[in-house]
């Protein structure tokens, strides 16, 4: 469910997140003069746009939706069924620390329930949470920068400051995890990137091209755990 018109997702990290670039520059465009369509183009062309609206029922011999609203929608001669594609959602394992006899008991979570520090990128409502969350781990070096703060930090140079940055996991070795892992290594995050495949770019590049992306990520200090899964999440912390 969208609170705006459509736009173009795969500038969601290089242009909104990476470049600050407001929404409705990125809404899609698809008309011969380059105008973007947003909710007036809409109108102004026949098309009944409906946001924040989702489709809970569907019945294909009377071509009628019925949305979370409660209203139904007839088309007269066919209905197209365009939903696009979502995010894989992995199970979450809770580990919880017993107060009574200090074990740990484990216990799985509805893949929905929204977790602090686990983010899935696909709407824009996904890049703020994210962006947010990037933005609100203070920047030690710049903070070993600042003549005030400087007595703050026991041993300011770099190799203690790169200990103390704070860790991405960022699971997917293709064109949106490469692409983040880009935007989180700006805001001083170190990064993690799992692929299941022993290359990057998965059936897009030869291997030897893949090599190189690994190489020039892993001079830029990014670690990559290439073969590898994820088939559950744990969390301690929620």
């Amino acid at each position: 469910m969208e609170s705006v018109p459509p736009y173009e997702r795969s500038e969601l990290i290089t242009e909104f997140l990476g470049n600050s670039k407001p929404i409705s520059e990125l809404y899609t465009c698809h008309t011969q003069n380059g105008t973007l369509q947003n909710a007036e183009w809409y109108a102004s062309n026949g098309i009944s746009l409906f946001l924040k609206t989702k489709i809970i029922d569907l019945d294909p011999d009377s071509l009628t939706v019925k949305d979370n609203h409660g209203i139904k929608y007839t088309a007269s001669k066919g209905l197209i069924i365009a939903t696009g594609c979502r995010s894989l959602r992995l199970p979450v394992t809770n580990i919880i620390q017993s107060q009574e006899d200090n074990n740990k008991y484990i216990s799985k979570e509805n893949k929905s329930k929204s977790y602090k520090n686990l983010f899935y990128l696909r709407s824009v409502e996904d890049a703020e949470k994210l962006l947010q969350k990037l933005e609100s781990h203070i920047n030690l070096k710049d903070l070993a920068n600042n003549e005030i703060k400087k007595s703050q930090i026991k041993n300011n140079d770099e190799q203690s400051l790169d200990k103390e940055k704070k860790i991405c996991l960022i699971i997917g070795g293709g064109y949106i995890g490469l692409e983040c892992s880009a935007l989180v290594q700006s805001k001083d995050w170190k990064v993690i990137i799992v692929s299941k495949s022993n290359t990057l770019f998965d059936g897009i590049f030869t291997p030897q091209v893949s090599e190189m992306f690994i190489q020039f990520l892993n001079d830029k200090g990014v670690e990559i755990v290439k073969g590898n899964s994820c088939e559950t999440l744990l969390s301690d912390c929620g």
